[in-house]
């Protein structure tokens, strides 16, 4: 069970759960259900940590790419199988972030996706942990 990584690139590491993680799978226990316990946990704080590290809102604007991120449904990458979420203004509405991100031939870059990727990835370890040691320790329990 891989958790939070696409490609085995990003997300972070949960080799040190290795160990736990197999014991359950001989168990015979289905981790997927774990993993999606685990992504639930910390969903939320990478979302709230992704939107504190947005471009500010133009008051011009009706509709606001902060008010608009989401967490997209878990996802199973086809070649390592690791399961993780998308976090971000996913809606094509907001497709003029790039813009802010790369700059124009008339307006300077202000990168901020990789910052709040950063902090989204970072609030999410703490409460990802926690409930996998829950998640864990009811199966080892019971």
């Amino acid at each position: 069970m891989n958790i939070g990584a696409h490609g085995g690139k990003n997300g972070f590491d949960i080799s040190e759960f290795d160990k736990m993680i197999n014991q359950l799978e001989k168990m015979g226990i289905y981790t997927a259900q774990i993993a999606e316990n685990v992504l639930d946990a910390g969903s939320e704080p990478a979302r709230q940590a992704f939107i504190r590290n947005m471009p500010p809102n133009s008051k011009r604007d009706k509709e606001h790419a902060r008010d608009n991120v989401v967490v997209s449904k878990t996802r199973i990458a086809k070649r390592t199988k690791n399961r993780y979420r998308l976090v971000g203004a996913l809606n094509r509405k907001f497709e003029y972030l790039y813009y802010v991100e790369n700059g124009t031939t008339k307006a300077p870059a202000h990168p901020f996706i990789e910052k709040a990727y950063r902090a989204a990835r970072d609030a999410a370890v703490e409460p990802m942990k926690e409930a996998f040691n829950r998640e864990f320790d009811k199966y080892m329990e019971g």
